[in-house]
């Protein structure tokens, strides 16, 4: 990944954020990076690795994600009866 494309991809993931509502600083914290390396490929002085954007990617695609709600299981509780019958 050259520098260059870095800046353009550093840019389009804050193009993202800005969409969802979500923060730099909320990124780098769930990445796992300071903002400062954030604000180094920003400008061009340096680029991550492909393990490290792949983190990125993957924690900015987490957000997008809907949070589905938990499904509730149905069990039959102690109290109803089987509605099997039984055989004689």
């Amino acid at each position: 990944m050259t520098t260059k494309a870095m800046t353009d991809k550093v840019f389009e993931v804050e193009v993202r954020l800005l969409r969802m509502r979500k923060t730099v600083t909320l990124l780098c914290e769930d990445v796992g990076i300071s903002r400062a390396t954030w604000h180094r490929w920003k400008n061009n002085e340096s680029h991550a690795n492909v393990l490290t954007w792949d983190r990125v990617l993957g924690v900015v695609d987490g957000y997008e994600q809907p949070k589905r709600p938990k499904r509730k299981t149905l069990t039959r509780s102690p109290k109803q009866p089987d509605h099997k019958k039984k055989k004689k």
